[in-house]
């Protein structure tokens, strides 16, 4: 082989390094973007779950408080307690005060 030759072939040997090179870098970079798109996608979707244990957990309190009252509609103090909170009944023997300042 001549010194011509040897030029040559590491130059091509040379520009093959470097494009295997170039390739792995933009590999890298497109890794790096795609992983930090993924890591949005996940924040947002752990967000969204986290808004959906809230919601249950408020509906699983509602429940609760809902068999509370079916299990005491219709018992005599429940009917007691909705005659005086919702309309503002007496029973006979209770002092009624009257705010003479409030309109």
């Amino acid at each position: 082989m001549t010194a011509q030759t040897r030029t040559k072939s590491r130059k091509k040997l040379n520009l093959w390094q470097l494009l295997i090179r170039a390739g792995l870098i933009l590999g890298a970079i497109y890794l790096c973007y795609m992983l930090m798109g993924l890591q949005q996608q996940i924040n947002e979707n752990v967000r969204r779950t986290n808004e959906v244990l809230a919601q249950t957990e408020e509906a699983n309190l509602r429940n609760v408080m809902l068999q509370e009252t079916l299990s005491q509609v219709g018992t005599d103090e429940f009917l007691i307690r909705t005659a005086r909170v919702q309309l503002r009944f007496a029973m006979p023997s209770d002092r009624i005060y009257i705010d003479a300042a409030r309109n």
